[in-house]
């Protein structure tokens, strides 16, 4: 047996410089074509979990706006409505701005009280740490929403503040012996 060694050349394995720049630049592209679609896709999806808030708590007005008609006390001011065994309380049929506990079991989800917005301002700016939203009560609409009067309710997601516009809101205004305008929708152009 010749035991002789042969000095063969060895492949290389690996990527040359011009490979690598190449794969860059590709993944480069890919980037720029991508993030924007995926930017707009969480866009999309957080817009509608906050419209589906909305969409929650308007069936919660809705229900507490029929128990009052049933109840005969839809033209009362600060009345409670026995709302299938849980009292909420009303301005002629329409829920108050108030957050509570009954009012939290009616809508099922895991909502954090984060405040009131009249006598706690900041509430508006602090950012949700708790819960999977937060809800900031007692608000006057002009706070958050440029020509909205009234007062309401604001939903947002955790790590958003309200002031982000990514919200579902509840708000209404009334003059005393009846609601003058109600509404329950979305602000999303922050989401």
């Amino acid at each position: 047996m010749n035991s002789a060694h042969t000095n063969l050349p060895t492949a290389q394995s690996g990527f040359t410089l011009i490979e690598l720049v190449i794969a860059i630049i590709l993944v480069g592209i890919l980037a720029v074509t991508a993030l924007p679609r995926f930017l707009g896709v969480k866009h999309d999806a957080s817009a509608a979990v906050m419209k589906g808030i909305a969409a929650g708590f308007n069936t919660v007005v809705e229900q507490v706006n029929y128990f009052a008609i049933v109840q005969g006390v839809e033209h009362q001011r600060n009345v409670k409505v026995d709302a299938g065994g849980t009292l909420i309380n009303t301005y002629f049929g329409t829920p108050q701005e108030i957050w509570d506990k009954n009012l939290a079991s009616l809508m099922n989800s895991d909502i954090h009280y984060q405040g009131n917005g009249y006598y706690q301002p900041d509430s508006l700016t602090t950012p949700c740490n708790e819960g999977t939203f937060c809800v900031v009560d007692q608000t006057p609409a002009s706070n958050v929403l440029t020509g909205k009067t009234g007062w309401g309710m604001f939903f947002f997601p955790r790590g958003r503040t309200v002031k982000d516009n990514c919200l579902a809101y509840y708000i209404f205004s009334e003059n005393g012996e009846e609601i003058t305008f109600r509404e329950v929708s979305t602000l999303t152009d922050g989401c």
